[in-house]
């Protein structure tokens, strides 16, 4: 095989990335809140949905404490999110819900 050819696969795998989607920082969060429950619910037990909600920025604001008038209060995004009956205590998505309070306040 040329020299040529045996660079093509290594130059594919660097020109991947680059074509890749940027993944909001936000979306990324939610994910790590996501895994994190989920994985903590299936060692205490219970039952784990991983569903998708609709939130809009101001909400997202608040729960970090961040109270600016230049938040687009309106916009709106779909994040993931775990429902984990063993760590929620009755209201789903409670878990994952502290765990993205945590994250966003540590923002500030």
């Amino acid at each position: 095989m040329s020299p040529r050819l045996a660079l093509l696969p290594l130059l594919a795998a660097l020109a991947l990335p680059a074509c890749a989607p940027e993944i909001d920082p936000l979306t990324q969060m939610a994910s790590r809140c996501s895994v994190s429950v989920a994985d903590l619910g299936l060692r205490v037990g219970g039952f784990n949905r991983l569903v998708s909600r609709v939130f809009t920025d101001g909400e997202l604001a608040a729960w970090g404490g961040i109270a600016s008038p230049r938040v687009p209060v309106f916009n709106t995004r779909g994040l993931p999110v775990t429902e984990a009956t063993a760590l929620d205590n009755g209201v789903p998505g409670a878990a994952w819900q502290a765990c993205m309070q945590r994250s966003l306040r540590a923002l500030t």
